[in-house]
């Protein structure tokens, strides 16, 4: 049902933090891939969007309330701010592009793939050959593939993608998943760099931009994918594992609701004390 089994999706963030570490506060290196691939890293950056998504974001959100209404369990939508998620995500969709958009000189900024997902993560085998508990350590690093949208970014908006793209809603609310990759994102990236890099990139930094950057592709995938969408939508697409996992199952894709709604509300008290 996963993309990945648990094994297999701790080993691709490990090779995402190696790729992220080749990169990572490398001016010399950043500002040819600024000038030679993609200027804004990811299929998913603001910039490299059809503005239509952007306009329609608060019509894409009544459709998805009135989509999922029937089976979201009682009281999901009542909250004022739930309510005017998609306004909310309007609002603030540009000033977290910004602060997602390094440029070369920038502090923590490195080279991101742009559409880090399972159909672009090479593992030598059959996914039976992978046992469940199998340790990270036994597994091969796999090969990346798809570098169409790869230029300058923050390393979280990869991992925040990937992190939508394969979690179960079930690894989400008992095992936590979210947590454990994203911490174990911070040590393989700390485990790659030099010596003198250790403490560059700090846990509240790092936490800081994951959350800016799984509201950004929450973004993406409101405007993109869920404006229209029926619950025959989510049926459709259950079985193809080329769609996100808040794409093909409704309980993940309300469970991404509801951690964008939690880091939103961080984001907007952010912003508010800025303008203060």
């Amino acid at each position: 049902k996963s993309h990945l089994r648990l094994g297999m999706a701790y080993k691709s963030v490990d090779a995402l933090a190696q790729f992220h570490a080749s990169a990572f506060q490398r001016p010399e290196i950043l500002s040819k891939v600024s000038n030679r691939l993609c200027r804004y890293g990811g299929s998913y950056h603001l910039k490299n969007r059809n503005p239509k998504e952007l306009q329609h974001m608060v019509q894409a959100w009544d459709d998805f309330k009135k989509c999922v209404g029937p089976v979201a369990k009682s009281g999901f939508f009542d909250d004022i701010k739930m309510q005017k998620l998609g306004k909310r995500i309007l609002d603030t969709a540009e000033y977290i592009s910004n602060e997602l958009s390094p440029s070369p000189n920038c502090p923590f900024a490195t080279i991101v793939h742009g559409d880090y997902k399972a159909m672009n993560i090479m593992f030598r085998g059959k996914e039976s050959d992978f046992d469940q508990d199998q340790d990270v350590s036994d597994i091969p690093t796999p090969l990346l593939i798809d570098f169409a949208s790869t230029g300058v970014g923050l390393g979280m908006s990869d991992l925040a993608m990937h992190i939508a793209q394969i979690a179960l809603p079930e690894d989400l609310e008992n095992n936590n998943l979210e947590t454990k990759l994203v911490s174990y994102y911070c040590k393989c990236l700390k485990d790659s760099l030099p010596d003198d890099m250790q403490s560059v990139y700090s846990q509240d930094d790092a936490l800081r931009h994951y959350r800016l950057a799984t509201v950004d592709y929450f973004r993406f995938i409101l405007g993109r994918q869920w404006k229209g969408a029926t619950l025959e939508t989510f049926e459709k697409r259950s079985k193809d594992t080329n769609f996100a996992m808040v794409n093909r199952d409704v309980e993940a894709a309300l469970k991404f609701v509801e951690r964008t709604d939690l880091y939103l509300r961080e984001i907007e008290q952010e912003m508010k004390e800025q303008r203060s």
